[in-house]
């Protein structure tokens, strides 16, 4: 099974930068410049293209989080020997480079969650374990444990202050179950259950309350009641990658077409990009991305494009990609961009200032270079 490396690169230029407690951008030549910031000042080459940032080792299951301050934080994931998770985490700062650990959490915890909260802090669920990070002090603290222990999940921050938790897997099932954190009393209380089980779901937030993505449906949450109410739409494929655009507005790209390519049932992934209206529930089609792709990342950058990286070809996940894209949200139009140095799926993704993007982790066993820094 394909998993990754929780380790520090162990090339030439990561071992300097360790030693200094920083990463380094090197092109694709291998020259790396030690004074240039390693993701702020200009490129030094035209056009969009990936670089990699050495010194960071991530894994499979990690979360990935921009705070307040723009630095980074990554948590947990799987262990290289795929025997267990991590408890470890360390914090990432892009405008200069540094490298630190902070404390860790409580237990440890893979496919799990990681939710700004209104106060900057960090909300960590995963199993049967609840931590909030407090990025001035680099401490995470144990809260109320989660009511039922899930992972692959998702979580959103509500506009009442709590979040919502709710799908992915439990006790070796898909599950129903969802689940409100009370930042106030640090306690979890049980939410309506889902109509269906939710894998891999995605929620967005939708005025007051939320919208879960995840297969064929989608569901609206309503704090007032506490419902999840089915919304009467038809999904362009199972399980796109999303991307909340505007206050109004959600971009859903590629997922699982219905063409069947064998007799063993492999699925092609799709190609479509759809806008989905968060107040009306509609949805509207876009246009197609370059490459037919699920498992990707999709990151809104700070001049409005959508950056897609990554994903799997089909639902067997028979070739995993290292092709990106640039789809403007105006008019549908995606413009193929240089491939990442990793085919990656399952990964992570954050946006960076300067129309910047972190990208993290790979599903391949033998990843090679476990981060990269798209540029422009």
């Amino acid at each position: 099974m394909r998993r990754l490396k929780f380790t520090v690169v162990l090339i030439a230029a990561a071992i300097a930068a360790a030693a200094f407690g920083a990463a380094v951008l090197v092109g694709r030549d291998g020259g790396a410049d030690p004074t240039h910031p390693p993701v702020s000042g200009s490129p030094t080459h035209a056009g969009p293209r990936f670089v990699d940032l050495l010194g960071i080792g991530v894994n499979l299951g990690h979360s990935v989080t921009v705070l307040s301050d723009g630095s980074i934080l990554i948590v947990g994931g799987r262990n290289k020997d795929d025997t267990g998770d991590l408890v470890n985490a360390i914090r990432f700062e892009p405008a200069s480079g540094s490298i630190s650990p902070v404390g860790d959490v409580p237990a440890p915890v893979a496919f799990h969650t990681a939710t700004v909260l209104g106060d900057g802090n960090v909300l960590i669920v995963g199993g049967d374990v609840a931590a909030v990070f407090d990025p001035s002090t680099n401490v995470f603290t144990k809260v109320g444990d989660p009511l039922v222990p899930r992972k692959g999940h998702s979580a959103v921050l509500l506009a009442n202050s709590t979040v919502l938790v709710a799908g992915g897997s439990s006790l070796g099932r898909f599950a129903t179950s969802a689940e409100v954190y009370d930042p106030s009393v640090r306690q979890f209380r049980t939410a309506a259950p889902l109509s269906a089980p939710a894998p891999r779901p995605s929620l967005v937030a939708a005025g007051d309350g939320a919208l879960l993505v995840t297969g064929d449906r989608i569901e609206r949450y309503s704090p007032g009641n506490d419902t999840f109410t089915l919304v009467d739409v038809t999904l362009p494929a199972s399980g796109p990658t999303v991307v909340r655009i505007s206050e109004g507005l959600v971009l859903l790209t590629g997922g699982l077409s219905s063409e069947v390519l064998d007799r063993s049932g492999t699925v092609r992934a799709s190609d479509l990009v759809a806008l989905l209206d968060l107040t009306t529930g509609s949805i509207r089609t876009l246009g197609k991305m370059t490459t037919p792709r699920f498992l990707h990342t999709a990151t809104l950058l700070e001049d409005g494009l959508v950056l897609i990286t990554g994903g799997d070809s089909d639902s067997h996940r028979d070739e995993t990609l290292a092709s990106a894209e640039l789809v403007d949200v105006s008019n549908g139009h995606a413009t193929r961009v240089e491939d990442m140095a990793q085919a990656r799926s399952a990964h992570q993704a954050v946006a960076l200032s300067g129309g910047r993007a972190g990208i993290f982790g790979s599903a391949s066993v033998s990843a090679e270079h476990p981060a990269e820094v798209f540029v422009r």
